[in-house]
C-alpha cells in the first residue's frame, strides 16, 4: 500500500470515528437536558458541509435512502478507486464547499471549487463518468423554543429564498446522482445538525457546445439558427467580392463584412429600373 493510500484511510478512519464521537456525545448532552444546538453548529462548523455529506455516504445504509441505483453504484465506486490509489477522488471530495466565509455574520456562499469539480472524468467498468457540480440552499431549522439560537446565522442578513437570498453551498458528487439524488443526501447529512435543504438549485456538468446546443430551448434553437445563416452568409458573399471583384451581383456586396480598416463604411440599398412589368433591381452603393 502507497504511503499516501495509508495516510488517506487513516484520516478517512479518524474522521468517521470523531464524528460517531461527537454524534454520541450530541445524544448524551440531549439526555442530561443541555443546550445542544450550538454545539452542534460548532461541530458542523468545524468539519464544514461537505463533510457531513461524504460521512453520510460512508456510514448510512445508500439503499434505504432510495437512491437511483446509478448513483449508489457511482458512490461505491468512489471508494473502491481510493482503495486502487487513484486520485481523482480526493479531488471530488475536496471540490465541495466547507462553509461560508463569515457564515455567522454576512456570509452567503461557498460554492467550493466549482472549476475542479467539472474538470473530473474517470472511466470504471466500460462507463465514462465526471463531476457534477450543484448549488443547493440550505438553512437552519427554526425552533420556538431555540430561536436566539437560530438567529445565530440569520440575524445579520436577508433570508428569502424565491428573491434568491438563502446559504448556498456548492457540492461535488458523481454526475450519474440525479438532483433528487443530491437532495436526499444533503438533506440527511445535515438533519442531525438541525439544517435542512430549501432546494437544488442548480446543477452543471462539462459539456461540448454541441451538447450545449441540443439543450437549448426551442425559441433559442430558432434565434441561433437564423443569427448563424446570416454570419454564414455574410462569409460567403465576402469571399465571393474578393475572389470576383469584377463580377458581381449587385445585392451581394450587401452581405459582405465590413472592411476593418475603414469604420465609417456604410451600405445603402436602392431600388432601380421598377416598373409594373419587371421586377426591381437591387444595388448596393458604398458612401465614405
Amino acid at each position: 500500500m502507497k504511503s499516501y493510500q495509508f495516510v488517506f484511510y487513516v484520516f478517512l478512519f479518524s474522521l468517521t470515528n470523531v464524528h460517531s464521537k461527537f454524534t454520541s456525545n450530541i445524544s448524551v448532552r440531549i439526555s442530561k437536558g443541555y443546550d445542544d444546538y450550538t454545539y452542534r453548529q460548532s461541530v458542523l462548523l468545524r468539519f464544514g458541509f461537505g463533510s457531513s455529506v461524504w460521512s453520510t455516504i460512508d456510514s448510512v445504509d445508500l439503499n434505504s435512502l432510495k437512491l437511483t441505483g446509478q448513483c449508489i453504484q457511482s458512490l461505491k465506486t468512489v471508494n473502491q478507486s481510493i482503495g486502487l490509489g487513484e486520485h481523482w477522488p480526493f479531488k471530488l471530495i475536496e471540490s465541495s464547499g466547507r462553509a461560508p466565509s463569515d457564515l455567522t455574520g454576512s456570509g452567503y456562499l461557498d460554492i467550493g471549487n466549482y472549476d475542479q469539480c467539472l474538470g473530473l472524468s474517470w472511466t470504471r467498468n466500460n462507463q465514462s463518468e465526471s463531476g457534477k457540480h450543484c448549488l443547493v440552499s440550505v438553512n437552519p431549522v427554526e425552533s420556538t423554543e431555540q430561536s436566539d439560537d437560530y438567529h445565530l446565522f440569520t440575524r445579520d442578513k436577508v433570508i428569502f429564498h424565491k428573491a434568491g437570498f438563502s446559504i448556498k453551498i456548492g457540492f461535488c458528487l458523481p454526475s450519474s446522482c440525479s438532483s433528487d439524488d443530491i437532495h436526499t443526501l444533503v438533506q440527511k447529512g445535515l438533519e442531525s445538525y438541525s439544517w435542512k435543504v430549501i432546494a437544488v438549485d442548480s446543477c452543471q456538468v462539462k459539456q461540448s457546445i454541441s451538447d450545449k446546443l441540443i439543450e437549448l430551448p426551442i425559441g433559442s434553437k430558432i434565434s441561433v439558427s437564423i443569427l448563424g445563416s446570416f454570419v454564414g452568409l455574410s462569409m460567403i458573399c465576402s469571399l465571393i467580392v474578393l475572389m470576383f471583384p469584377k463580377n458581381q451581383i449587385g445585392w451581394i456586396k450587401c452581405f459582405r463584412l465590413r472592411l476593418i480598416g475603414k469604420p465609417h463604411f456604410r451600405h445603402q440599398l436602392k431600388i432601380t429600373d421598377f416598373d409594373t412589368f419587371s421586377s426591381p433591381k437591387l444595388s448596393c452603393t458604398s458612401v465614405y
